[in-house]
């Protein structure tokens, strides 16, 4: 190319003066129509000024110069293609590649790129990799956010920051055992730290990258599994809970059918034996055992959910109350027992003695967890709002709070865990059953409620249990009550009884008719009923156990009062869930008297039943 120079001599343009085939080709015109033409002609309008500067500058400084550009082509729009300018006497050589096929496939890739850069960055899994060192050499936004750090935060960490103390043994031998065989574990489930301290639980899958036959690190897709593993742990809580109920539920009616008898017959014994008799306190020492058997059953049944429960409208400020005269005596000298009560406290609907021993458990626990220097027990109730979220397992709305909390040696997140597990304690051997807190846990559950745990170690633990608003109920004036008197002293009438337990039906028969009954005695509901058919006279009071074969207490119940409707219906349980005691019985109201009872109680109850028995 020769420059073209102006009147004054400065180079304003160039000539092309000679022209190769393969530029013929490039350009899409013949040789000598593009000889003689200026290279402004050929040049994209936009580029002229650029690279005939360019051009000058290789003229003037003999420099030169290799670049891209697009031309103009009359059989296609524009071409790619690669110059190289070098001066050559007092004109310029240039040489010319066509590129427009790199330049599409670079476009391409670029495009690519960014599409997967997009895909990347908008994706709602984390996506990090990691190099052979275990440091973080790309993470996604999402990546940041899961563990707590901004944008760009996790590049130039080790992955180990962000992994549990107690997982990191494994976390390591896993990785290099990755990196070693370059087999990746599909997938793995750990719990991470955040920047915060939090612990998330991740799930992530994981491949390993490689070039030129060297592992050059590990690729991840990863996410936040925390309120998925949070699910599972409470349904696998409730399971453990059920199976335990089941098994509960299943030996309580038996269990407590021979408490009773056990129970019964102590007290048959003990009236037979003189006051000054040695043998006394061993018959007291069976019945006392008795009782504490008893205790163990209904601790079973209550965190399992299967014990009925006498609900009423009730403020926990009573309950705390009532019993704060007596924690301090309980606890001891070395405790100091502080109450904060909210006076506007939401009412609840609760069982006034369950939840007296709810307080009273977790005061015990707490005692014992200052034990032996003491320390501060704070009582405290509130009313709260309880939020909608899509983590949290119960419903969103008032509730009323109680919360306790001590300055004792506090849990382990192991121990937090399982607190509520039945059998599982943390006490030595032979000073705990392991009841105590799946007491609570159960009690509270089946008041519709939840409880929240904040404990670390040396730090104290906070309880806080939250019973749902009762709604407003209006109360109905009490309509005057009859009352069927008969003379008090010994018994009168006759008592029909079913029970399918020998040793609870014998004992029956015998404190009732030295009580002065007529007693006629069945051992099923089919045979009660046949017994009552056949006696000609009146039949005052039907006391039936509800579990029989062939005709249970519910039924029995029904078509016995059909046929005789004057008479009283009362239940005995061992064991029986609220829910399917009221399904077996027409009437709410049926008296019930739970097993194990004392030969006393059984005397007391029947006198109450038939001679204070009330009607509306």
């Amino acid at each position: 190319m020769d420059p073209v120079r102006d009147a004054r001599g400065a180079v304003t343009d160039f000539e092309l003066v000679e022209l190769n085939e393969p530029g013929e080709a490039l350009l899409g015109q013949p040789r000598a129509k593009l000889e003689g033409r200026r290279l402004t002609a050929i040049v994209p309008r936009a580029a002229e000024a650029g690279f005939l500067a360019r051009c000058l500058g290789v003229l003037e400084t003999g420099e030169p110069y290799v670049g891209e550009v697009r031309v103009r082509d009359s059989a296609v729009d524009a071409r790619w293609v690669l110059q190289q300018v070098v001066r050559v006497d007092d004109g310029l050589a240039l040489t010319v590649r066509d590129i427009s096929d790199r330049k599409a496939v670079e476009e391409s890739l670029r495009a690519s790129e960014e599409r997967y850069r997009l895909l990347v960055e908008t994706a709602t899994d984390a996506i990090y990799r990691i190099d052979p060192r275990g440091i973080f050499t790309y993470a996604n936004p999402v990546a940041g956010r899961v563990l707590g750090v901004g944008e760009g935060g996790l590049v130039g960490r080790s992955y180990l920051d962000f992994v549990r103390p107690d997982h990191r043994a494994e976390g390591t031998a896993l990785y290099s055992r990755q990196i070693a065989t370059r087999v990746p574990v599909t997938y793995w489930e750990f719990p991470a730290l955040r920047a915060d301290g939090r612990e998330v639980w991740v799930g992530q899958n994981v491949q390993i990258e490689e070039r030129d036959g060297l592992v050059t690190g590990l690729s991840a897709v990863a996410r936040d599994i925390t309120d998925r593993r949070r699910l599972e742990e409470d349904l696998r809580h409730v399971q453990k809970m059920e199976a335990v109920g089941q098994l509960a539920g299943g030996v309580a009616h038996d269990f407590n059918n021979l408490l009773t008898a056990i129970r019964g017959y102590s007290d048959v014994l003990l009236q037979s034996l003189a006051a000054d008799d040695a043998r006394r306190a061993d018959v007291l020492e069976i019945s006392n055992a008795t009782d504490r058997a008893a205790v163990l059953t209904r601790q079973l049944l209550t965190f399992s959910r299967r014990q009925v429960m006498q609900l009423e409208s009730l403020s926990l400020n009573t309950v705390v109350s009532d019993l704060a005269r007596t924690l301090d005596r309980m606890l001891g000298p070395t405790i100091t027992v502080e109450t904060t009560l909210d006076q506007d406290l939401a009412i609840v609907r609760a069982d006034p003695g369950q939840m007296e021993q709810v307080l009273l458990n977790l005061a015990l626990n707490a005692r014992d967890a200052m034990a032996p220097a003491g320390g501060t027990l704070r009582i405290e109730t509130a009313t709260v709002e309880v939020a909608a979220a899509p983590d949290v397992r119960h419903a969103p709305g008032r509730y009323a709070v109680l919360r306790v909390s001590d300055t004792g040696s506090g849990m382990t997140s192991e121990v937090r865990d399982r607190m509520f597990e039945p059998f599982f304690t943390t006490k030595a051997r032979g000073r705990g059953t392991g009841l105590g807190l799946a007491m609570v846990y159960g009690i509270v559950t089946q008041c519709g409620g939840f409880i929240t745990v904040d404990s670390s170690p040396g730090k104290g633990a906070v309880l806080a249990l939250h019973l749902p608003a009762a709604a407003a109920v209006r109360v109905e004036p009490a309509l005057p009550a009859v009352v069927r008197v008969r003379p008090a002293g010994k018994g009168q009438g006759t008592i029909l009884v079913a029970e399918d337990s020998e040793g609870v039906l014998t004992l029956t028969e015998r404190v009732l008719r030295e009580q002065g009954y007529t007693v006629l005695t069945a051992h099923d509901g089919v045979e009660a009923l046949d017994v009552s058919r056949a006696h000609p006279g009146d039949i005052d009071l039907l006391l039936t156990d509800v579990m029989m074969p062939r005709m249970n207490g519910g039924e029995l119940a029904r078509a016995f009062a059909a046929e005789r409707p004057g008479a009283v219906v009362a239940i005995m349980s061992g064991y029986m869930d609220e829910d399917s005691l009221r399904r077996t019985l027409d009437n709410r109201d049926t008296p019930v008297l739970q097993k194990p009872f004392a030969a006393s109680t059984l005397v007391s109850r029947v006198h109450e039943i038939l001679f204070s028995q009330s009607a509306a």
